[in-house]
């Protein structure tokens, strides 16, 4: 293997970083954002500061992705075991407010509560269960 970009000192280290220049890859497609911050979430990594910098510059950018792509992520993050961790990223570098004004005016103490009761019922299984459908997924999120 030839690792051209240093992805596996970035393993080694537990560091989510773009490849080039992050400003240039999120305005390409917004959705990186989320997709960076979830995948942080789910392997506790962290990210690294320039692509930190990059999303909270950037935030706004995230309208111009389509809304099927945002809920679709919306359910991956949900739907994986580790979205209190991606929500309060997302709340954080100030993303959460341009997807959903509704979550970001709900990021309390009873959304977090909440994502991690669902975030503790999915860790149960090995993987996704059936139960686990997108009405339920949603209904955690919205039962504050």
């Amino acid at each position: 293997m030839i690792d051209y970009v240093g992805g596996l000192d970035d393993l080694r280290a537990r560091v989510v970083r773009s490849i080039g220049d992050p400003d240039v890859r999120l305005r390409e497609d917004p959705v990186r954002m989320l997709r960076a911050i979830a995948l942080a979430a789910r392997l506790d990594f962290t990210i690294e500061p320039t692509l930190v910098d990059a999303i909270r510059t950037h935030r706004h950018e995230i309208a111009k992705a389509s809304l099927p792509r945002l809920l679709e992520e919306y359910y991956k993050i949900l739907a994986r075991g580790s979205s209190e961790k991606a929500f309060r990223v997302l709340a954080e570098v100030g993303l959460l407010e341009p997807i959903s004004a509704e979550l970001h005016l709900g990021a309390t103490d009873a959304l977090w509560k909440s994502l991690a009761a669902l975030d503790a019922y999915r860790r149960r299984f090995e993987s996704t269960p059936d139960t686990f459908t997108n009405a339920i997924l949603l209904g955690s999120c919205w039962c504050l």
